[in-house]
């Protein structure tokens, strides 16, 4: 187990005045534990191998936040945690209150 300090982009869907669907990304910084579950390079015909991990980021739940992600009315997701100017993409979403459990399993590409 490890503290960190970084930020997390969520991002959430609406349909805006002329029906179009748009996203609308915002940051929120976070600051809480993080542990490494499992590391593994992949072997195979490649000239680099593949590298997999998974982490949990563990961190407090503030209101607004708990609000943000649990709305059923627009599409909220989690996109990805900002950890050492890495931006690791984000898997699945725990509510354990008062913390919040992200599993991340990868690298988020931009699109």
């Amino acid at each position: 187990m490890a503290k960190f300090y970084g930020s997390l982009a969520v991002v959430s869907g609406f349909t805006d005045d002329t029906g179009i669907w748009q996203r609308q990304v915002q940051k929120y910084d976070i600051a809480g534990d993080f542990y490494q579950d499992n590391t593994a390079r992949l072997s195979g015909e490649l000239i680099n191998q593949d590298l997999t991990f998974s982490m949990r980021f563990s961190f407090l739940a503030s209101p607004d936040l708990v609000t943000i992600l649990s709305e059923d009315s627009q599409a909220v997701t989690p996109l990805y945690i900002e950890h050492l100017g890495l931006k690791l993409k984000v898997n699945s979403m725990t509510f354990q209150w008062p913390r919040i459990i992200l599993t991340v399993n990868g690298v988020w590409k931009d699109d």
